[in-house]
């Protein structure tokens, strides 16, 4: 979550920090000072090695679970310090220096939501003595790096890091998981929209929508994931295979660190991590595979504040005055000059939590994960997990908010879970609308255990997938829940998007399914007769303009295509030009541009840059960085997931968010397994490391490399973290 993600300006609201403010109170203040040295003889208590393998994936080892999370510590700021530094500044800004306004409002919104209060209460006594040692050993493992490379460190306050950071870290993402972002900009700066590249940060009023943005409709529509498992009865050859296919960010703190780690305790697991957590959410141990989806069920409740004129101090709840709970956010930015003004701004509570000022008054909001920080224990305990019951009950515990999660075990099990910490909200109210705030019985306290989700366990077709949909329609079958089961007060989600559409389909029509047939189900680069791509292509060949001959080339183009992405189709780039803006538009509720408009930018696009409109899509469509491009099938919500932004330096569509580190899973008839992963670029962030772009040929040309699952096997290299040579 980079601190770009967060607002320049927030309307009318307690978040606004204006430039005269910025520079009362301006004092000189030295930056935090960093004692290498202890970081140095902090780091002797740890018995660990990173390894490496062909592509520089590190295959981390520790004789206790914590050593090894060290090791993995040291290795990520190893492959790109600069990135994990920038992962740990939103959720810490309270001890931090912010460097601009945006760093300023990310430390306001985490002061307001309690996070540091929430990290003590959760490290002092609900966290385990094993979870602390396990976070802290991480935070460690980067603190050396950061001691033996100083000339690395971009952020000296930041250092050193400690356990409650890397809490602080999860309890700040874990709103943004289920719609915090989109909740705070539609109270807070209604005029503003949110940016595809920024994932799952912290966005509240980013910059203005890009014709980049994916060709999709509802609430996070840019957070999609796919995921597929097949069991054994249903597969060709008695394999199970599970494929985790999250879509990211593919730059940044929210794109997949994919990594091994392994302990004398136990510890076996092979997958991807965010750089601001050693917890592994998505991949495999040797019994046991998982991945993750954002899901959108209703989480956050938001209530109009009704304020004393005379003394607004107070609100009314159940026809009684109450007093705001009051305390103050104190924000030190970095000047121009290099002083440090220490910003000072309000925060109120109310009995239903933080009180936003809005341009229609306060507005209290509750969340789910309001002080439940027991997500990190439940994760470290799933690496270990030997079977889909065993996750089923540490899923049970209600400590995930949000996501569903996909498994499949040795034994042939598999099952999608759709985890939400759902309120145990009363009948009645609109609780998608603003709330009452006066109304106590409005004020949940309790949840809905984990059986009232709709989830699907070992169907009868022997295969599960998910694409971000609803999921009372993911099997086209009896084996989907009932939706009269689930109260509307759940707030689940109820559309299709694309992905599951074609998804749903492809599964279906297959009597058994290979390895093959399930990889080119992923690959699969089709758009849906029901699909949102086709309704725009019918609506902008049934518009007046359309027949006129000023038209009639590109309506023609558009005629002839054929709704798939094929790296030879001349009309895809035209189609996905004029149709993303659009789809933007209606994703984030706005007036979306007129279609006349959008096919006129299209063509001037092509024009511009190709001197024709029937380009092929493998010319327009590209993975591109370091000046390394490589054309790319697959586009905005298809299977083959990738959306972009128009580059008008080359001219092509660069993508920015869509499949990222892709894992396949399985265990052949006999119970062996076999795990295999790709990238988009490669296991370094670091400027000028061979392994920046090293997977970019094999993930373009969707092949998949193999992963260990044993340590010290397939590494090119190993050494201890200690006995590296430190730089002065």
């Amino acid at each position: 979550m980079s601190s770009r993600r967060v607002a320049q300006c927030l309307l009318a609201s307690s978040l606004i920090l204006s430039p005269a403010l910025l520079a009362a109170r301006g004092h000189a203040e030295p930056a935090t000072s960093f004692d290498r040295q202890a970081a140095v003889a902090r780091a002797a208590g740890y018995d660990a090695t990173v390894g490496r393998d062909r592509w520089g994936v590190p295959r981390v080892h520790g004789k206790t679970d914590a050593d090894a999370a060290f090791a993995l510590g040291y290795a990520f700021a190893e492959d790109d310090l600069t990135l994990v530094e920038e992962a740990f500044v939103p959720a810490n800004g309270h001890r931090l220096i912010a460097r601009s306004p945006a760093e300023a409002q990310s430390a306001y919104v985490a002061q307001l939501f309690r996070v540091a209060q929430y990290a003590d209460r959760a490290w002092d006594g609900v966290l385990s003595a094993e979870a602390k040692a396990y976070l802290t050993a991480y935070a460690d493992g980067i603190n050396l790096y950061a001691a033996q490379h100083p000339d690395r460190i971009g952020r000296p306050d930041l250092f050193p890091l400690t356990g409650k950071d890397v809490l602080r870290n999860t309890i700040f993402q874990a709103p943004l998981f289920y719609g915090m972002s989109a909740t705070l900009t539609r109270l807070i700066a209604p005029d503003t929209t949110r940016s595809l590249g920024k994932g799952q940060g912290l966005q509240v009023g980013a910059a203005p929508p890009v014709r980049g943005a994916p060709l999709m409709r509802g609430a996070d529509a840019d957070l999609g994931s796919n995921a597929f498992a097949v069991a054994a009865k249903r597969s060709s050859d008695g394999a199970t295979r599970l494929i985790a296919n999250s879509h990211q960010p593919l730059e940044g703190p929210l794109a997949w660190l994919e990594a091994g780690i392994f302990s004398d305790q136990g510890l076996r697991f092979a997958g991807g991590a965010f750089p601001s957590s050693p917890l592994m959410h998505i991949g495999a141990n040797p019994d046991l595979a998982w991945t993750a989806t954002v899901n959108r069920p209703d989480l956050i409740d938001t209530y109009k504040l009704v304020v004393d004129p005379a003394r607004p101090s107070q609100y009314r709840l159940d026809g009684e005055w109450r007093t705001f709970e009051t305390s103050t956010a104190r924000i030190r930015l970095r000047q121009a000059d290099g002083t440090v003004a220490m910003v000072e701004r309000p925060i109120r509570w109310s009995a239903h939590g933080p009180v936003l000022d809005t341009r229609d008054g306060p507005v209290a909001i509750r969340y789910a994960s309001m002080d439940e920080a027991r997500g990190v224990e439940t994760s470290l305990r799933m690496m270990k997990a030997r079977s889909v019951a065993e996750a089923r009950m540490l899923l049970e515990t209600l400590t995930v908010p949000s996501t569903n999660r996909i498994f499949a075990d040795r034994t042939g099990a598999i099952a999608r879970y759709y985890l939400a910490r759902m309120p145990k909200r009363i009948d009645g109210p609109n609780w998608k609308g603003m709330l009452p705030g006066d109304d106590s019985r409005l004020i949940w306290t309790a949840f809905e255990p984990f059986a009232a989700l709709p989830h699907v366990e070992n169907p009868a077709e022997g295969w599960v997938t998910e694409a971000n949909s609803s999921p009372f329609q993911q099997m086209g079958s009896a084996s989907d829940p009932d939706p009269a089961r689930f109260p509307p007060r759940f707030g689940i989600e109820t559309e299709l998007t694309n992905r599951a559409r074609r998804a749903t389909g492809l599964m279906r029509a297959l009597p058994t399914i290979s390895r093959d047939q399930l990889w080119a189900v992923k690959m699969d680069h089709s758009y849906a007769p029901e699909s949102h791509a086709a309704l725009l292509r019918s609506m902008i060949l049934a518009a007046p303009w359309a027949s006129t001959p000023a038209y009639a080339e590109p309506i023609a183009l558009l005629k002839a295509w054929d709704l798939t992405l094929d790296p030879d189709n001349r009309s895809a780039p035209l189609a996905i030009l004029t149709m993303q803006p659009i789809g933007a538009a209606l994703q984030l509720g706005q007036k979306p541009p007129e279609l006349k408009d959008a096919m006129d930018a299209a063509v001037a696009f092509l024009r511009r840059h190709h001197g024709r409109l029937d380009v092929p899509w493998s010319q327009v469509n590209q993975l591109q960085r370091d000046g390394v491009r490589r054309p790319l099938t697959g586009g905005p919500d298809v299977l083959r997931a990738a959306s972009s932004e128009p580059d008008e330096k080359t001219g092509t569509l660069k993508t920015i968010v869509g499949d990222g580190l892709v894992i396949m899973a399985e265990w052949d008839k006999r119970g062996r397994q076999m795990v295999r992963s790709i990238s988009p670029f490669g296991a370094s962030g670091r400027p000028g490391d061979p392994h920046r772009t090293d997977q970019m040929d094999l993930f373009v040309a969707g092949k998949l490399k193999p992963v260990a699952m044993t340590w010290g096997e397939g590494l090119a290299r190993r050494y201890r973290p200690q006995a590296m040579t430190a730089r002065r």
